[in-house]
């Protein structure tokens, strides 16, 4: 009568649990590194939008177009909103004129006339619109004051639309709306 297990079998039992190890780590690492990025990008966008609300109520305004008046959003939302400070380029940011990919792996140009760097690691940049009126499908007019792409974790990789970089439209109100762009320029 066998009273325990033999070596081979201990060996083996410890192998199958050794390659079921290896197998999920990477999903739970991933899984991990995905909340984190949302989990700054809702604080983010949380701060952005609380810091053009305060500069409307205390400027007495209802749209943003009649208070910034430069395309430097530093100088004009730091008082507002607790940063790091304002960013430089993306060159000077990244080392690369644009180190961004699409969803599509395809390179993604960031067009950015501010740099500004979040308390919580994130870089915004933001893009002035010339014309900022969309229509919807139904004629309704929105307005924008100019796009916004953050990058949750700053210069660190992968860089990569809807996975740590993302791409809203300012709105006039004080408003981010989540954009539709997932490949080319925002």
């Amino acid at each position: 009568m066998k009273k325990g297990f033999t070596l081979a079998e201990v060996l083996i039992t410890l192998g199958i649990i050794g390659v079921i190890t290896a197998l999920t780590m990477p999903v739970l690492s991933t899984a991990t590194q995905d909340k984190a990025n949302a989990n700054r990008l809702s604080s983010t966008v949380t701060d952005l939008e609380n810091a053009f609300g305060i500069m409307l109520t205390s400027e007495d305004e209802d749209s943003l177009d009649n208070i910034l008046t430069s395309t430097t959003l530093n100088a004009e939302l730091v008082p507002y909103m607790k940063t790091a400070g304002a960013g430089g380029t993306i060159a000077a940011e990244y080392g690369a004129a644009s180190p961004f990919k699409g969803t599509n792996g395809q390179a993604f140009t960031v067009t950015a006339d501010s740099v500004l760097k979040v308390r919580n690691g994130a870089l915004v940049f933001l893009h002035k619109n010339s014309t900022a009126a969309n229509a919807d499908a139904n004629g309704n007019v929105d307005r924008y004051y100019g796009d916004l792409v953050i990058d949750v974790n700053g210069s660190t990789g992968p860089n990569k639309v809807n996975k740590d970089l993302y791409v809203y439209h300012l709105g006039t109100d004080g408003m981010l709306y989540r954009s539709s762009v997932t490949t080319g320029n925002p």
